[in-house]
């Protein structure tokens, strides 16, 4: 099943993504370095990741998760 996962420190769409996703039964992965609610919606998930080298550790993590 598909899915969409945000970098989420600085998007300034959060709240489309989830509009779009939930439009289309989509799981929607937060990644961020904190700072984030937690949604009491199930196909919203929160990933927190280190905040030293935060892009580089947002992108590895999102690169081990997905596939082509």
């Amino acid at each position: 099943m598909p899915q969409i996962f945000v970098d989420a420190d600085a998007c300034p769409v959060k709240d489309e993504v989830v509009k779009v996703a939930a439009r289309h039964e989509l799981v929607v992965t937060f990644v961020s370095n904190g700072g984030l609610r937690p949604s009491r919606d199930p196909m919203i998930r929160n990933v927190v990741v280190s905040r030293a080298r935060t892009r580089p550790m947002i992108g590895s993590w999102t690169t081990q998760r997905t596939t082509t």
